[in-house]
């Protein structure tokens, strides 16, 4: 019998074999479904999407400034200074560490990224000062022209100083390269520190001034820079007695700010000097130095 090509019977004949194979293939991966039913799967990330991610972190990085950090120093021993520093926490849109000599609560601490606590309050006392040869006192003038003074009771700035020491060791080790150093009390606004890590691109320092008490001076208390700029002053101590050791004819030598003036007036960086009031910058807000209350001057 002649079969036609296009005869129904070979055309079923053909398909046959390839139904059987499905069929097994059908049976065969239903054995191996079965088979991983309530066990875990593990899943392999392809290599490019390993990539991917780490360029995504890379990304991330550049534009979120990792190279910055706000040190926060702080010494927030009242209910008062406390939310002080919260506030200047919040307020930071960047990395933060806290550097501090006095006790953080937790829950403060989780508002930061980092906390360095040195249990050491490096403070100069009043009965000292005769020891290292120095004097601290606030003084008023009053109206009819005469000066009254008061003794301080210590002095705190190589403890301040120790704090910044540490914080920027402690930054460039975690591979900072900006610092921007805040007291606790001062409120700085996110477009001011966004502002300074642009120009340290071609400056090496940004300090504040102002036109009264800090003509000359530069506040410790707000500074932006590089850290390796800023090292070059925040490592020249080594302790107390070197500190207060170095004193020259000027009264500002005795100060932590005046320290730091004359200092960076004999390197080569190249320093940015702004006025601390023109910036919306909140300064002092604890009134350290209050000494136009009527009550300063009375025991």
């Amino acid at each position: 019998m002649k079969v036609s090509l296009y005869s129904p019977f070979l055309f079923f004949a053909c398909l046959l074999p390839k139904v059987f194979l499905y069929l097994y293939k059908m049976k065969t991966s239903k054995e191996k479904y079965n088979s991983l039913i309530g066990k875990p799967i593990e899943l392999k990330k392809p290599d490019w999407l390993i990539v991917s991610n780490e360029i995504q972190k890379d990304s991330e990085k550049s534009n979120t400034n990792q190279s910055d950090i706000a040190i926060l120093v702080s010494h927030a021993n009242t209910n008062e200074k406390q939310q002080m520093l919260i506030e200047c926490i919040d307020s930071i849109e960047i990395e933060k560490l806290i550097s501090t000599n006095y006790p953080v609560k937790i829950d403060t601490q989780q508002l930061s990224d980092w906390l360095l606590y040195d249990k050491n309050n490096h403070l100069l006392l009043e009965n000292e000062f005769e020891e290292y040869g120095v004097s601290y006192y606030f003084w008023k003038k009053l109206n009819d022209g005469s000066i009254i003074t008061k003794n301080m009771p210590y002095d705190h700035g190589y403890a301040a100083y120790v704090l910044i020491k540490n914080a920027l060791l402690f930054s460039k080790s975690i591979g900072k390269n900006i610092a921007h150093i805040i007291n606790y009390d001062f409120l700085i606004p996110p477009s001011v520190l966004k502002e300074n890590t642009y120009e340290l691109g071609f400056n090496d320092l940004i300090f504040y001034s102002d036109k009264t008490y800090f003509k000359n001076q530069f506040y410790t208390s707000f500074i932006s820079g590089k850290i390796d700029n800023l090292l070059d002053f925040f490592t020249k101590y080594n302790n107390k007695k070197e500190y207060y050791s170095d004193i020259t004819s000027e009264m500002k030598s005795l100060y932590l700010e005046g320290k730091m003036f004359i200092h960076y007036s004999k390197t080569n960086f190249n320093i940015k000097v702004k006025d601390i009031f023109e910036h919306g910058i909140k300064v002092d807000r604890i009134s350290a130095l209050d000494v136009n209350n009527v009550n300063f001057f009375e025991d």
